[in-house]
């Protein structure tokens, strides 16, 4: 995997989005859900490859290598939950709850990871200082997801018999919400302690995180009240789709740091810290 650098997961994921995209608005093919689920599922299959990677650098910072484990099972549970959502599945009993909690248990990984990379990083003592964009940013997730769970009503599930998925999906735009908080506080942190590759990709997680709940709100503003609802639909899922990729993207900038250092250091890459820190990392 070290070879597969994030200019070659732009290509892949241009390729992706673009056969998606050619088969659903210039071929109007009934293919489409399959050629996105197959997609999806290359998207989080190399993003957890990535993240398995980067875990097996950390053998000794159990903090940092159980974030990237959760990050993995983040995206093998994602993996599956977009394979639960495809029609195939739609006589299976309790198929709504299921696909929640895929859905719920993907995003309680997603923050896991965030949370504990945040308390990794701030054992090494280096402080940091809240900026008031980081402040605004974090403001606006939650203002958005107030409003999602406000008009609760036009979510997926609000006609279900049960109460158990809405309640889940309700629970899970929380999760969301948090989980968007701390990778934009754990932005500001990678930054105070010197940016580069590592900074890239938690920008594109902040995005993969984000972009997932203005979806949301934006499914339930135009979604059930555009007069063209196929095509919104066709291009709000053409969307969430190119959130899987911007995870991938992530994952494969910091596992190509790795790779950088090897190539700069060869002589001795098993003194080669992942994240180019002195030595309060040991202590982690």
């Amino acid at each position: 995997m070290t070879r597969l650098t994030p200019r070659w997961l732009y290509l892949v994921m241009a390729c992706s989005l673009s056969a998606t995209a050619a088969s659903s608005f210039i071929f109007y093919s009934s293919r489409t859900p399959l050629i996105s689920l197959v997609c999806k599922e290359l998207a989080y299959g190399l993003a957890s490859v990535f993240c398995l990677q980067i875990a097996a650098e950390y053998r000794r910072q159990p903090a940092l290598r159980m974030t990237w484990l959760l990050l993995a099972a983040n995206a093998i549970v994602s993996s599956v939950r977009h394979a639960l959502e495809m029609s195939w599945f739609e006589q299976v009993p309790n198929i709504h709850l299921l696909r929640q909690l895929a859905i719920t248990s993907a995003l309680l990984c997603l923050l896991g990871g965030m949370w504990t990379m945040a308390h990794a990083f701030l054992r090494t003592g280096l402080g940091f200082r809240i900026h008031r964009i980081d402040v605004i940013a974090v403001a606006g997730v939650f203002a958005v997801v107030s409003v999602i769970l406000f008009f609760r009503e036009h979510l997926s599930e609000a006609n279900s018999s049960l109460l158990a998925p809405l309640n889940l999906q309700l629970f899970s735009q929380v999760v969301l919400a948090v989980a968007a908080a701390s990778a934009v506080f754990l932005h500001r942190i990678i930054l105070a302690m010197g940016g580069g590759k590592l900074a890239i990709a938690m920008r594109f997680l902040v995005g993969h995180i984000v972009g997932r709940v203005v979806l949301v709100l934006a499914g339930q503003t135009f979604g059930l009240n555009s007069p063209s609802h196929q095509s919104w639909d066709a291009l709000s899922h053409l969307a969430f789709d190119a959130t899987a990729w911007i995870f991938a993207l992530a994952a494969c900038y910091r596992a190509s740091m790795f790779a950088s250092a090897l190539r700069q250091a060869p002589p001795k890459p098993e003194e080669i810290l992942a994240l180019s820190l002195d030595k309060q990392w040991s202590r982690i």
